[in-house]
């Protein structure tokens, strides 16, 4: 078999190099995904363990506790709403204001 010269070997080093470039941002976006989906599968699970325990025993402290943290972390008229046990809405809660973001930091 006669050797490839070197321009050309170069250039199909470049295409090959290209091909692997993109299935790598396709691998990346993949498990980028996939991360994402099991953060908010956790979430999910979670939230249903403690909304679970919340509605069957009410009044254990563990319960208390969660219905606070809720009632300091939900400002928006739209999300209290989905919580009717919450003690009364901050002053001047709305949907225009202020909720905290995913690190628990307040953003505007």
């Amino acid at each position: 078999m006669p050797r490839q010269k070197s321009a050309d070997q170069v250039e199909t080093l470049r295409r090959q190099q290209a091909a692997i470039t993109v299935k790598l941002k396709e691998a990346e976006a993949k498990a980028k995904r996939q991360a994402e989906e099991e953060t908010s599968q956790r979430a999910s699970i979670a939230g249903r363990v403690i909304l679970a325990h919340m509605e069957s025993l009410p009044h254990d402290p563990l319960s208390r506790s969660f219905l606070d943290l809720l009632a300091k972390s939900l400002t928006r008229k739209s999300e209290r709403s989905l919580f009717p046990d919450l003690p009364a809405s901050p002053t001047n809660a709305s949907d225009a204001e202020t909720s905290p973001d995913r690190s628990g930091e307040v953003t505007a």
